[in-house]
């Protein structure tokens, strides 16, 4: 059906390709007056969707009116099929492992003459150290023939290869496609352990969450990016993914990507409200979306202009970023309220109100310990300002800073040799040297007289009679006991 690809390659007009398989003008002509005449060019006719194809051949019509026959609009899916292969061997990829895509097929899923793919039976990970920590479920790595494909979706449509550290390793994609295809719920990825480079991000994070303690090991949960730059870092990572699985277009994965980045630079100090509305709005809040418009279909009403059900996430995408009503609950409401109470501590979620207010425990039972290491390294505050336990512990770091404070300034007192006139009980002048009076170190072989040789100088005076001939352990009214 296809030439070799040494032949394949030579022909780089579709003139040249109507001409290697004999199609005649008349199909040629009755063909291009539904899609338009796109020339000589490979590229614009490699552009159009398999369904494009597909339905235009449905309505051609020749001079006589009549429809095009079963060959002959195989023959011009010939064409088309012959095109995008060039056009993918000439952005990189492999001509031998090129999948055709019929737009004569109701789901343009490739065809069964392609070998299946495999899946290694021996490899299995957790999708908690891979995709979520909060999902204890186990899921298959994929073989290489599936990851060929993956790959050929991509450049298919970008034009070529993914940056490295946007690329997604064979396990991360291995477990989005288990959540997507298998599970069929959101695509959503834990941007705390779904991060660029994968595999070594994977390896360390396996032992830095689990604490050895007096009762043994402790899983603590690993916090998610602190700040925008590390948010994108990671989204771009889930953007190639979701590309290489056909599961989002291009269009809507960059327009989400710029509505948190305006949100972001709308309230700079307010990141935490932004990266939990992104959380939420890429797991539960988008299983709604596609929910809700499940049951509406059921009920009979019109199917959204837009709406695939082959690809129902690129449509939920779409839709959370056109959603004002959640962004401005999740992000504009309470941001605008921190701000107006002078923006104290950190702004809360609405999840996060209804558990200060209702839950036992309050903030502390739906925020996870996180781990020190990660704090200390930028990672955030273990526990939120705003709970009982961060207010707690702040004030105790407040009570040892002015206790520090008071400890300076008393020193700073004495080495200047005056009193606190208020601060009743303090003898005016320097205090008396208790080395010298108690024959310790390093006063306490001293003469009368002689001075004080301790880091803070103090006079060598009796603090029984004031007297400076003589120490208090030889003071002639001290009472013999």
């Amino acid at each position: 059906m296809y030439p070799t690809q040494q032949a394949g390659m030579a022909l780089r007009t579709l003139s040249d390709i109507k001409a290697h398989y004999g199609l005649p003008d008349r199909v040629w002509t009755c063909f291009t007056e539904q899609v338009g005449d796109p020339g000589d060019d490979l590229k614009l006719l490699g552009a159009l969707p398999p369904p494009v194809i597909g339905a235009a051949l449905e309505r051609a019509r020749l001079a006589d009116g009549s429809p095009l026959s079963a060959v002959q609009a195989s023959h011009v899916g010939l064409i088309y099929g012959l095109t995008r292969r060039i056009l993918h061997t000439l952005s990189g990829g492999d001509w031998d492992r090129w999948v055709d895509s019929s737009p004569f097929s109701d789901n343009n899923m490739p065809q069964q003459t392609v070998p299946q793919p495999t899946v290694s039976i021996d490899r299995k990970l957790k999708m908690t150290n891979v995709l979520d920590q909060g999902d204890d479920g186990d899921f298959a790595v994929e073989g290489e023939d599936m990851k060929a494909r993956w790959y050929q979706n991509y450049i298919q449509t970008m034009g070529g290869w993914p940056a490295e550290e946007e690329e997604p390793s064979i396990e991360q994609l291995s477990a989005l496609h288990k959540r997507i295809n298998v599970q069929d719920i959101a695509p959503y990825t834990d941007f705390a352990i779904y991060v660029p480079y994968g595999q070594k991000a994977a390896r360390a994070s396996k032992y830095r969450t689990h604490v050895l303690t007096a009762s043994g090991y402790t899983t603590k949960e690993l916090p998610g990016p602190a700040t925008f730059v590390q948010w994108r870092a990671c989204f771009r990572v889930l953007r190639t993914s979701l590309i290489m699985l056909d599961a989002v277009g291009l269009s809507n994965l960059h327009a989400y990507e710029m509505l948190v980045e305006r949100l972001t630079r709308l309230y700079p100090t307010a990141w935490h409200l932004v990266y939990s509305a992104d959380e939420l709005a890429r797991s539960s809040h988008s299983n709604r979306i596609r929910s809700k418009i499940m049951m509406e279909l059921k009920a009979g009403r019109p199917m959204p202009p837009t709406w695939d059900a082959h690809r129902p996430w690129d449509f939920v995408f779409g839709m959370l970023v056109q959603d004002a009503e959640f962004w401005q609950s999740q992000v504009h409401g309470p941001a605008l309220v921190w701000l107006a109470a002078g923006s104290k501590g950190t702004p809360r979620t609405p999840a996060e109100q209804v558990a200060a207010d209702c839950l036992q425990g309050g903030m502390d039972a739906i925020m996870p310990t996180l781990d020190s290491s990660r704090n200390k390294a930028g990672g955030g505050p273990q526990h939120q300002p705003d709970s009982p336990r961060g207010r707690k512990t702040q004030a105790r770091r407040d009570a040892r800073k002015r206790k520090a404070q008071a400890d300076k300034a008393e020193l700073a007192q004495w080495r200047s040799g005056k009193s606190d006139p208020n601060k009743k009980g303090i003898p005016t002048g320097k205090q008396k040297c208790y080395s010298w009076n108690n024959g310790n170190s390093p006063c306490g072989d001293l003469q009368p007289g002689q001075s004080c040789v301790a880091k803070v100088a103090r006079e060598h005076r009796c603090t029984i009679c004031d007297s400076p001939g003589h120490p208090s352990r030889s003071c002639p009214n001290k009472k013999s006991g």
